[in-house]
């Protein structure tokens, strides 16, 4: 299941803890009907000419008690509307409700603003028994915002206030946000360690269904090892995990909401596991069992209200129905979902993984076409997501300032890539107009040599006339004088016309080195390094990147069609896509599936599939280097890389295909791992240095990948600014009189 349910449930808990009295479950039609009956006692001892200080206590007891978040939101709102000043900590409760319930909508900008004027008031009270759960309500926010530093600081303040006052529940809360935080990370190993702290205590007090809970959270580290591994153990770990928490959860009888929420949670990761099975087993006695807790946890998320939460479930039930190949039964189910959860903005984070799923269905039913409509509300929705999720971010941030700045920000960006966008056409126009003039002059030039040539066959001819036809004479060379005038003044125009060209190249050249990583971001990065970039043609088709995903430093560089103009154009195509695709540690940990992205991104961006010649697109090499672990994942499209390792060469081979229309462009590109020394020298580059020619003996020789290996096992050893002096030398000094055939892209990177 996904981590928002855990998330959810959570926060119910802290909520239930926040509220006196504690709510109860509905874990039985009995049980439902007689929370009823006392909800509907308040509600009518509670008349218009109650006193406001019972209508502001009556409503608070139905929102802490009820299970409906509408129905706690409403009644926490009319609490609020009938307390006094003094009343400081029923408003702090009411304001905690109110934070909750839309924390579980998904309205984090609103739940933050109604939970710091709670934790006002509990702090202005000197409330420490519920101040520790609005402090974990906060820190779950942060967390869903990403500002995992404010997350860990409400944390650490709640868990300081628990240790003081031996409150072992709530400190085995606090050890589980802090595993769901790093959860959400995918460090894993952290939040296993903080799950099994929580269970250690909920062993030591008996605590059954907080025992249940825990392993089931610690069943779900193993699904995402299981994810990432692939071997199946994992996943069989994860699956008797699951069983251990809920015949636990059956064995405790507990009627708190969180803990029976956990025990339907667990049959829908259970569910989840066996699909999983199935598909890796082949084994469709698993796929039984999957449908079979499915339709546990279905049957109480729809009858208590979790659309949220349903839908998230829904996932499994369509694997399950790919698993069987009712392709059309999985359409129709997927069809139904949008129709009836999925119009307006309620749920729009869900929209990606749905069309994902829609996307999945047709292609296995060959309808592509209704595949490439999912396909691309896929990637519309997944951008929007990231759009929104930052906005949100912002909005939650404890200053306006601070939503402002970012909102300028944006703007700025945007107000660069369309200054980077005319600019480009500027160009584009200018050496047009260029073009066109020289063409006139050419012209010109040719008339005016005309006329001059006749001009000679007349005078030889009326020689002995010459003073008769002076007066001619004189006119012809005062037109010939007219024409050099005019060819004189185009020339000046097209120097001029010239000059605008070069100093709209130079500006481009500006905005691709401003695009391109800096020195400085490279050296945080990597420590010693060396860049050796000689472009061409002013502006360049390659370029490097380097970036921070998780515990990967990653390292990029790409050789785009061509070069001047039209491969800068591709390389800000290539730097705008790795702003996307290359972002989270999942992106560097598998390199070869960011390669695949970018060549959707590069065929569609330049129609290759409608178009029978070869297509433009681009080489490329990504390295993600993990320094703690000393090992690296990499893929190749289509170049070569080096590691030099005590003066012996080891060659980094991928796939010998391009990021753009080829032969074999629906092979996928692989992801290698290559272990790291202390002291490897890592060298990544382009072919412009091997390509580039020169004379020598009085043939002409292209500088070579042997000769270029050979001279990087040489300067190994030298440090890296000697390096690049080093290679800067030899390239100038085989390059001579010759004119430069490429972009050139050298990189190189000592492993410390």
């Amino acid at each position: 299941m996904s981590s928002l349910l855990r998330h959810i449930a959570i926060m119910l808990y802290a909520i239930v803890l926040a509220a006196a009295p504690l709510s109860v479950s509905a874990q039985d039609d009995e049980a439902d009907d007689a929370l009823q009956r006392e909800l509907d006692s308040i509600l009518a001892a509670t008349t218009p000419d109650s006193p406001d200080s019972v209508k502001a206590y009556n409503y608070y007891l139905i929102s802490a008690k009820t299970e409906y978040v509408d129905t706690s939101l409403k009644y926490s709102t009319r609490s609020l509307m009938f307390c006094k000043d003094e009343d400081t900590i029923l408003r702090a409760k009411n304001y905690s409700n109110i934070a909750w319930a839309h924390l579980y909508n998904g309205d984090y900008s609103t739940a933050y603003k109604h939970l710091s004027k709670g934790i006002s008031l509990f702090r202005q009270s000197r409330d420490s028994v519920h101040l520790p759960t609005a402090y974990l309500m906060m820190a779950r926010i942060c967390d869903n915002q990403n500002f995992a530093d404010s997350a860990l600081q409400y944390l650490n303040s709640a868990l300081d206030i628990c240790i003081r006052s031996h409150d072992t529940t709530l400190m085995t809360v606090c050890y589980t946000t802090l595993g769901d935080i790093s959860y959400n990370k995918h460090f894993y190993q952290s939040a296993e360690k903080y799950y099994r702290k929580a269970l250690q205590i909920n062993e030591e007090c008996g605590d059954i269904a907080g025992m249940a809970t825990a392993i089931q959270w610690i069943g779900n580290i193993h699904q995402a090892y299981e994810d990432s591994l692939q071997d199946g153990v994992h996943l069989r770990i994860a699956t008797d995990l699951f069983k251990q928490s809920i015949a636990l959860h059956d064995s405790a009888k507990s009627d708190n909401p969180y803990h029976i929420l956990n025990k339907y949670d667990s049959h829908g990761d259970l569910a989840d596991a066996y699909i999983k099975l199935a598909n890796l087993t082949g084994d469709r006695r698993y796929a039984d069992s999957c449908l079979t807790n499915y339709k546990i946890t279905e049957q109480y998320f729809l009858s208590h209200g979790y659309n949220e939460s349903y839908l998230d479930l829904s996932r499994v039930y369509v694997q399950y129905l790919l698993y069987f190949h009712k392709y059309r039964e999985a359409e129709k189910f997927l069809l139904d979902l949008e129709k009836q959860y999925l119009t307006g903005e309620t749920f729009e984070s869900y929209l990606r993984e749905h069309h994902q799923m829609l996307k999945e269905v047709y292609v296995r039913l060959g309808d592509w076409h209704n595949a490439f409509i999912n396909l691309e509300k896929q990637f519309e929705y997944a951008s929007r997501l990231t759009n929104d999720s930052s906005m949100t971010a912002l909005a939650n941030a404890q200053t306006a300032q601070a939503m402002m700045l970012e909102h300028i920000k944006q703007e700025n960006s945007e107000r660069i890539h369309a200054e980077q966008r005319r600019q480009m056409i500027t160009a584009i126009v200018s050496l047009a107009a260029v073009l066109i003039l020289i063409a006139a002059l050419t012209i010109a030039i040719h008339r005016a040599f005309k006329i001059k040539k006749r001009s000679n066959e007349e005078l030889l001819i009326k020689n002995e006339t010459l003073n008769n036809q002076k007066a001619e004479i004189e006119t012809q060379r005062d037109e010939i004088e007219i024409q050099k005038n005019i060819i004189t003044q185009q020339w000046e125009d097209v120097e001029a016309a010239n000059r605008k060209i070069i100093e709209s190249i130079n500006y481009a050249q500006r905005i691709q080195n401003a695009a391109i990583s800096s020195k400085k971001e490279i050296d945080d990065l990597f420590g010693d390094n060396f860049i050796f970039y000689r472009p061409r043609n002013i502006v360049s088709g390659d370029f490097y990147r380097a970036v921070k995903c998780g515990r990967y430093s990653v390292m990029i560089t790409a050789d785009c069609t061509g070069h001047g103009i039209p491969g800068a154009f591709l390389s800000m195509l290539g730097i705008s896509a790795l702003k996307e695709y290359m972002t989270t540690e999942d992106d560097a940990r598998n390199p070869g599936a960011v390669l695949d992205k970018m060549r959707v991104f590069i065929k569609s961006t330049l129609n290759a599939e409608n178009d029978d010649s070869p297509s433009d697109g681009m080489e490329m090499t990504v390295c993600s280097i993990d320094h703690e672990q000393m090992t690296m994942q990499y893929a190749i499209a289509n170049q070569t890389a080096y590691i030099i390792r005590q003066g012996q060469p080891i060659t980094l081979r991928g796939d010998k295909m391009t990021i753009g229309k080829s032969l074999m462009e629906n092979k996928n590109f692989r992801t290698y791992t290559q272990t790291l020394q202390h002291g490897d020298m890592l060298y990544m580059f382009s072919d412009g240095i091997q390509d580039q020619m020169s004379f020598v003996d009085g043939e002409r020789l292209r500088f070579s990948s042997q000769r270029l290996q050979s001279t990087l096992v040489k300067i190994s050893p030298l440090n890296v600014r000697e390096q690049l002096e080093t290679i800067q030398h030899i390239v100038t000094e085989w390059q001579g009189d010759d004119l430069q055939m490429d972009d050139m892209t050298l990189i190189g990177i000592r492993i410390k």
